[in-house]
């Protein structure tokens, strides 16, 4: 037994050996020691320094944008022009007037903001008043007026109907160019009620005239009744057109449609006045009359 520890013994690693390695091992682990004047637990100042400067740097391009957005929407939307459509008994400034439109141009936006959907109640003439930007610069107020076709003449007030001769307006005032029956009493006081003259034909006949007039565009200043019943138009300039008895009206109208632009013409070349007679018209007619006056 001494014999086998003697060699094992020999064999043995010496202790001092052992603890060299250790050491070795542990100062491995813990990696070198720092350099001297350095501090690992402090960040690094000039990176954070660096941070610092990264983050204020973003403020100058902040304000930047928000001045740019700011300019655009004050100069970017500069209003130039203002469209008004839809008015035929109002004119554009009238328009603008009523709805309290500012009379400088102002500014697009804040002007469509106020005006998009206007409150038109109360307004004669008028079903409803819209307003919608065309562009950057420009806005176009949309008038949407009562169908109204034309009007009569009672005493003091215009009784404004529309195309089936239901009023839609009554005013004490001569609004746009329609055209104005006169010489005829007839029995309406109070809007949604048709108009009611001396016979039914009569009164079909000037609704059906009106609304034809209208239906072409034609401007006609008058709708005269006789005391007979018959219908003559006064078209200014001292042009007249004889339709006779309410009868035929469609057919008489769409001709007087192909003939009066000559007949003004005629007018403003020569002076030409006088009466187209219609009142005999029929769709078989080939010859048409105008007795001019000297």
């Amino acid at each position: 037994m001494d014999r086998f520890y003697d060699e094992w013994d020999e064999d043995r690693v010496p202790e001092e050996t052992f603890e060299n390695d250790v050491s070795d091992t542990q100062d491995d682990w813990d990696g070198p020691e720092p350099e001297e004047g350095v501090d690992f637990d402090d960040e690094d100042p000039e990176d954070e320094e660096g941070k610092r400067h990264f983050r204020m740097g973003k403020w100058p391009f902040i304000l930047a944008a928000i001045a740019v957005l700011a300019s655009f929407f004050i100069f970017g939307f500069a209003l130039d022009s203002v469209e008004v459509t839809g008015s035929r008994l109002y004119s554009a400034e009238e328009i603008r007037t009523m709805i309290g439109f500012p009379e400088k141009l102002d500014h697009t936006l804040l002007c469509y903001l106020r005006y998009a959907r206007y409150n038109a109640q109360g307004l004669p003439f008028i079903e409803d008043i819209s307003v919608r930007m065309t562009g950057l610069h420009s806005l176009e107020i949309v008038v949407d007026e009562k169908p109204v076709v034309g009007c009569v003449k009672s005493g003091n007030s215009f009784i404004y109907f529309d195309r089936k001769g239901v009023v839609q307006e009554i005013s004490d005032q001569d609004v746009g160019d329609l055209p104005k029956a006169e010489g005829v009493t007839v029995d309406a006081l109070e809007t949604g009620v048709p108009i009611k003259a001396a016979s039914d034909e009569l009164t079909e006949g000037i609704v059906e005239t009106a609304d034809h007039l209208a239906t072409y565009g034609m401007d006609i200043d008058r709708i005269c009744v006789t005391e007979d019943g018959d219908i003559t138009l006064d078209a200014g300039n001292g042009i007249w057109i004889d339709l006779g008895k309410p009868i035929f009206i469609s057919e008489k109208i769409t001709e007087l449609s192909n003939i009066l632009p000559e007949l003004r013409k005629l007018h403003e070349e020569e002076g030409v006045t006088g009466t187209l007679h219609l009142e005999n018209y029929d769709a078989t007619q080939t010859t048409i009359y105008f007795s001019e006056e000297n």
